[in-house]
């Protein structure tokens, strides 16, 4: 499989009383807890896409922050480019998928997938980095 991004997600955060909080999504099937994230559209960049993606997903306007890493999802034939993404409102979606906002912890254990578990560790380590900066 080419390490080219065939799909963009984001890693959501947001604090909530000080604690650091995850973003987690219904997959479409309803049956695992998923990272947002999904095909690139012709012309999209992948923030542009990652954006779109979790605002189509969950309903949440986001502020993309950082790229995190890049994943194989094998099973889809997907390469997925993630970046972190500060909450900035709810917005509504026509997909109505449940959502769950956790912390690490929490939120490790929701994910079925170790790539996805793997990216959400490296987006908190990369925001505990920038948290002195502009995060």
């Amino acid at each position: 499989m080419s390490n080219v991004p065939t799909h963009a997600g984001a890693v959501v955060f947001r604090e909530d009383g000080g604690e650091r909080q995850f973003l987690l999504v219904r997959s479409s099937a309803g049956t695992e807890w998923v990272l947002p994230k999904g095909h690139i559209e012709c012309g999209e960049t992948l923030e542009e896409t990652a954006r779109r993606e979790v605002l189509e997903e969950a309903g949440a306007a986001v502020e993309i922050l950082h790229p995190i890493g890049v994943t194989e999802i094998p099973s889809k034939q997907a390469v997925v480019a993630y970046f972190t993404a500060r909450f900035e409102a709810s917005v509504g979606s026509d997909e109505q998928r449940e959502l769950v906002w956790l912390a690490l912890p929490a939120a490790q254990e929701h994910l079925v997938h170790d790539n996805a578990r793997a990216i959400l560790g490296d987006a908190d380590r990369t925001l505990g980095i920038q948290s002195g900066s502009d995060v």
